[in-house]
């Protein structure tokens, strides 16, 4: 499971190998499929994916991998709805990683969402 950060470098999610994105408490809420990610609840599209960065809508990063570099985002293409993925099974809580630090604004500033209200938009 690689841990998925907000802009506070406040843990808000996990990321398992096949794209599934679960909360901090383990709920299934996202998928990644094909460079973007969707919203488990209704397929509705949440923004691309480049290397661990996810992006809202507008191309502003919304959560990273503290393991990693923030990649830069545009604005991208609505792509088609993708089909449902089955429901994953709950995976066990992973071990809680150290708190990073803040990383530095992205080129393009942070998202004006949280990810909270970056879910609800799809």
């Amino acid at each position: 499971m690689t841990p998925l950060s907000d802009r506070n470098s406040d843990l808000w999610a996990w990321a398992d190998k096949d794209g599934h994105v679960f909360s901090h408490d383990l709920e299934w809420v996202a998928f990644m499929r094909d460079g973007h990610a969707f919203a488990a609840a209704t397929c509705g599209w949440l923004g691309p994916v480049v290397g661990a960065t996810i992006f809202d809508q507008s191309g502003d990063p919304i959560l990273w991998n503290p393991d990693c570099d923030i990649s830069e985002g545009t604005p991208f293409a609505r792509p088609p709805w993708p089909p449902l993925p089955l429901r994953p099974l709950r995976p066990p809580r992973p071990f809680f990683p150290p708190c990073p630090s803040p990383p530095l604004t992205p080129l393009g500033a942070w998202s004006v969402l949280t990810p909270a209200e970056w879910l609800a938009q799809a």
